[in-house]
């Protein structure tokens, strides 16, 4: 019976009911979105730093670096896999010209380097490791976006011309939060320009277990290594790239949480106004036995019908 009152009571306010289903379902579908995207992110980021071999710790260091006491840290260090040192040339932005215009305005630090061979691998569009040939350049992906650059445009770099070949994906610098970028350039074109900048070295561990990433920071500043830079972890890398998307993300999920809120409000005034119009009804209910607690659970349930509905359509649009 209670079920027939219920059905009796959604096509009589057929319009209203309607309103309310749409507000949930929009909020769902927001929410929905989110967690969409989140899932994502956080997936192609993972895959990301899998391929390119993102590094446990690294040690940013300017100056000179003692490559012997270095290796032994490493012998000695059984939790370390492998360890590398890479070389970073750092450029003023007034050399480094895009489309006709340079980056003297630019606040990022602006650094040329070879490929790795252990691991921090640059990769093309396609995922795959770069391996540029003389006279090309891979751009940073921001740098792509930004001045609008197609394969084969030219970039000029201390009066020498590279050709564009590609953006790269770089897993420690990709994101707009980080202060650094790369280029990638092949062995020899680095000796052509190496004296037009100051040479930055990144030292670079990968751990067998993952877990181990702040033992090895540990290990590392209690040896009194070369530490003149910031040093950073796996995590902080993984954080950067997530957060380089979190704004777009926090705004969905602002709106979810405020179309909830109007949507609870249109519930609350819509459950007012239904009692007040009901209360011949529910006189009448009570009259032939029906119990406060029975009747309560009748416009329970009417508006526990219209939420799961709405959030059944919501969130099915994940799935497509």
């Amino acid at each position: 019976m209670s079920s027939t009152i219920i059905f009796n009571d959604l096509k009589k306010n057929f319009f209203i009911n309607f309103l309310l289903l749409i507000f949930v379902i929009t909020s769902s579908l927001l929410f929905s979105s989110a967690l969409g995207i989140i899932s994502k992110i956080s997936g192609s980021v993972k895959s990301l730093m899998k391929k390119a071999g993102t590094p446990d710790f690294m040690q940013m260091h300017s100056g000179i670096i003692d490559y012997e006491r270095l290796a032994d840290f490493t012998k000695k260090n059984n939790i370390v896999e492998f360890s590398q040192v890479s070389k970073m040339l750092n450029i003023d932005g007034q050399n480094i010209i895009i489309k006709n215009k340079n980056l003297s305005d630019s606040v990022m630090d602006n650094g040329f380097c070879i490929q790795n061979k252990l691991f921090d691998f640059l990769l093309d569009s396609n995922g795959e490791i770069i391996k540029p040939n003389e006279n090309e350049i891979y751009v940073p992906l921001s740098y792509w976006k930004k001045y609008s650059l197609l394969k084969d445009d030219v970039v000029k770099i201390c009066n020498v011309d590279f050709v564009v070949k590609d953006f790269l994906r770089d897993s420690k610098m990709n994101s707009d939060m980080a202060s650094s970028k790369r280029f990638l350039i092949s062995e020899c074109d680095y000796e052509k320009i190496k004296d037009f900048g100051n040479e930055e070295y990144l030292i670079e561990f990968k751990t067998y277990n993952d877990n181990d990433a702040g033992k090895i920071e540990n290990a590392y500043i209690q040896a009194g290594l070369e530490n003149n830079g910031p040093a950073i972890s796996y995590s902080l890398f993984y954080l950067i790239n997530i957060l380089s998307e979190g704004v777009m993300i926090a705004l969905i999920i602002l709106m979810s949480v405020l179309i909830v809120l109007i949507s609870f409000l249109c519930i609350r005034f819509t459950l007012l106004a239904t009692l007040e119009d009901d209360y011949y009804k529910i006189g009448i209910m009570k009259a032939i036995g029906f119990f406060q607690k029975e009747i309560s659970n009748m416009y329970i349930k009417k508006y526990s019908v219209i939420s799961l509905i709405g959030c059944f359509i919501g969130f099915s649009f994940l799935l497509y």
